[in-house]
């Protein structure tokens, strides 16, 4: 095969591969978040306000802020906000679920990071199927 046959069989799985690998950065993002969120909630204890005290104090890391908007961090300190003094008071009465919901996050970005991965390996097989050459036929005469 010519080697810019090659290429273009390459740059083929790379449009298959980027946008695979963009969302698992993303949701393994999304899912660190979660983590640390879910640490701060389980070292403020069952104290009514003491979680929403630790969200006030929590900063994001410098590394992550120069990269976000100003107002797209206060809408999602506000949406976090809102989601905790909803689950506030559920989960005040159920401490021990704080202990399941870590693994139970981990648990499940590792059951969609397989599923991104094969749908990664679906799309490499798809691309390899459709850039080979037809088979040849026999003309009848």
């Amino acid at each position: 095969m010519a080697s810019w046959a090659l290429n273009i069989v390459a740059m083929w799985h790379a449009l298959v591969w980027v946008p695979v690998l963009v969302v698992v950065a993303g949701w393994t993002a999304l899912c660190a978040l979660a983590h640390a969120l879910l640490r701060g909630l389980a070292s403020g204890g069952a104290q009514p306000g003491a979680w929403l005290a630790w969200l006030e104090q929590w900063q994001i890391p410098l590394a992550l802020a120069q990269w976000l908007p100003l107002e797209g961090l206060t809408a999602l300190k506000t949406l976090i906000t809102a989601l905790i003094a909803w689950a506030e008071p559920w989960l005040a009465g159920m401490p021990e679920l704080l202990g399941w919901l870590v693994p139970l996050l981990w648990l499940g970005w590792g059951v969609v990071a397989l599923m991104l991965l094969a749908l990664g390996v679906v799309g490499s097989v798809l691309v390899s199927a459709l850039r080979r050459s037809p088979p040849a036929t026999a003309s009848v005469p």
